[in-house]
Formats: structure tokens, C-alpha cells, sequence
């Protein structure tokens, strides 16, 4: 109690949901799926987790999975601009995830998200196509005056594998994608926004043959009537 942080393990079990909108929200370029199956997931993990004062909480998880009916996402053999999908009856994963929090009532919110994942015994494909190995999410919110806000998201991956026009099988380049941005208050029914998408302008692909959009600088007001 005195180092106020807690161990935990266990064994989880549950399903993931599989609808055409869940799949294009995940792959917008996917062609149309014969049939629509349910994943199931268990897993058998050990965490750590502390809230180590008021403002800074983390945990940490590792652990064995497998998954069954895992949707798996391969360019088309005609020009490579679709994605087949491939459903692989059994997966398993060795995963590690990681979370942490830093927050100050409503003058800052600092928020990470860590997944790392190995695939094994893959029988549908070569490779575990469009699964990311390696994801990290950090997102802060800083209230600079009462009416002035500032935000910032940092997202890089891991490329995943996936397979050329010539057939042959590759992985994504490694991407950090950084965005910034302000928000003023000038009336409680006006606010001005900037927007600053991809600062680092780092030309990646999340799927293969579509390229991210480079550095983009956004302007805007809000009106509230």
C-alpha cells in the first residue's frame, strides 16, 4: 500500500465485432468481404499498474493471446489499389502494451498509449499483412490563458508487411506523424483554430500505395448560434 501499486494476472476472454463499417473504418480501401466472421480473442496476461500521485498514473501489460478469425488485408493481384481479405482461423500473438497519464485538473492532459505484437503461426499468408507490429500515441492539451488552448499528438509505427505488384512480400517503412494546434475563445459563441498536420512532412504509407497527405496548415472559425 505504501508503494501504491498493484500486480495484476489473469485470463481474459472476449469478441470483436466484425460489421463492412468496422472493416473500412479500419482499411477504407478494402474490397467487398464474401462473409462477415466474429473474432474471438483470449489472452493470459501480467500487469503492472500505479497511480504514483495525483497527477501521474501508468500501467504496463504483457502476455500470450491467440485470436480466431483475425481479418487480414492483402493488395490485390490486379493493380494492387484493393485489399483482399484473408481471414486466418487461428493467430497468436505475444503482445506488450503500455499506458500513461499526466494530468493537471484542466491546465494539462498528457496521455500515451504504447502496443507492441509479434505474430506467430500464420497459416492464411505469409505474413501477418496490415498489422501493425509496433504503434505509440502521445497526445497533450495545455490551457495556456482561460481562453487559449494548445494540443499536440505524436503517432509513429512499426510498418506492416504487405505484398508489391510484383508479388513479392515487404514491409512499411517505420512513420512518426507530428500535429499541433491552437484554439482561442474570442467570444463564448466565436473560436479561431490553427491546425498543423504532418510538421516533420514525412511522406509514409499506412497502406501500401496510399501516401499520407504532407504538411498541412489549417485556419479556421467557429460560430455558435
Amino acid at each position: 500500500n505504501e508503494k501504491n501499486l498493484v500486480l495484476q494476472a489473469g485470463v481474459r476472454g472476449y469478441y470483436d465485432e466484425q460489421t463492412f463499417r468496422s472493416l473500412v473504418a479500419f482499411n477504407p480501401w478494402i474490397q467487398q468481404p464474401d462473409s462477415l466472421t466474429n473474432t474471438r480473442n483470449s489472452e493470459i496476461f501480467a500487469a503492472v499498474k500505479s497511480n504514483v500521485n495525483e497527477n501521474l498514473g501508468f500501467r504496463v501489460k504483457a502476455g500470450v493471446g491467440k485470436q480466431s478469425n483475425v481479418q487480414l488485408f492483402v493488395n490485390d493481384s490486379k493493380d494492387g489499389s484493393s485489399f483482399q481479405i484473408l481471414r486466418e482461423l487461428d493467430l497468436n500473438r505475444v503482445f506488450i502494451a503500455g499506458e500513461l497519464v499526466y494530468q493537471q485538473g484542466q491546465k494539462l492532459n498528457w496521455t500515451n498509449s504504447l502496443q507492441v505484437n509479434i505474430y506467430n503461426d500464420i497459416d492464411a499468408a505469409p505474413k501477418a499483412y496490415g498489422l501493425l507490429p509496433f504503434e505509440l500515441r502521445s497526445s497533450v492539451q495545455v490551457l495556456i490563458l482561460k481562453d487559449l488552448r494548445f494540443k499536440a499528438d505524436l503517432y509513429t509505427i512499426n510498418g506492416a508487411w504487405y505484398r508489391d505488384q510484383t508479388g513479392d512480400d515487404k514491409k512499411g517503412k517505420s512513420a512518426l506523424d507530428l500535429n499541433a494546434g491552437l484554439e482561442f475563445d474570442v467570444h463564448k459563441k466565436v473560436k479561431l483554430w490553427l491546425q498543423l498536420n504532418n510538421i516533420v512532412n514525412q511522406d509514409y504509407q499506412r497502406w501500401n500505395q496510399y501516401r499520407v497527405f504532407g504538411f498541412q496548415a489549417l485556419g479556421g472559425a467557429i460560430f455558435h448560434f
